[in-house]
């Protein structure tokens, strides 16, 4: 027996996971070298440096793809994208979805085409892009009882 609900009661949770070795540090500690004078403390990272955040900062959800609501799926996606300096997804690729494929293009368009914000990474006080951020996002149907 198939239960349906209005498609406003169905919601999307989403969630992102970021990557805890960046392959980008390096390239965002550009500038860091020379700036030592001599002392071990001066080599100690700044501590208002970080890589870029794993949650939207904006409360931006994705698309729920109509086609998995209808069949009560649910699935998730792994993508890697840079966040930019202004904290906007960019070169997204999929790594993995599960689910369907649906999912990925929902993940897609959100990534890529909505005003989703991540916080950015932050090198010597400054905003940077960092790059091969991994994100999760797991598209899960809930009752509207959040």
């Amino acid at each position: 027996m198939t239960h349906k609900k209005p498609t406003k009661e169905k919601k999307t949770k989403h969630s992102s996971q970021a990557k805890q070795n960046s392959h980008s540090q390096s390239q965002n500690n550009e500038g860091k070298e020379g700036q030592s004078n001599g002392s071990a403390k001066s080599a100690a990272p700044n501590p208002g440096d970080h890589s870029a955040g794993a949650q939207p900062i904006n409360n931006v959800q994705p698309e729920y793809p109509l086609s998995a609501q209808e069949q009560s799926r649910e699935g998730n996606v792994t993508a890697v994208c840079d966040i930019l300096a202004n904290g906007k997804p960019a070169h997204c690729k999929i790594l993995k979805v599960r689910g369907g494929h649906d999912f990925a293009e929902s993940a897609m368009d959100f990534l890529e085409n909505s005003p989703v914000r991540y916080q950015p990474a932050v090198v010597n006080g400054q905003a940077v892009i960092e790059h091969n951020h991994v994100l999760h996002i797991d598209f899960v149907l809930t009752d509207g009882m959040d």
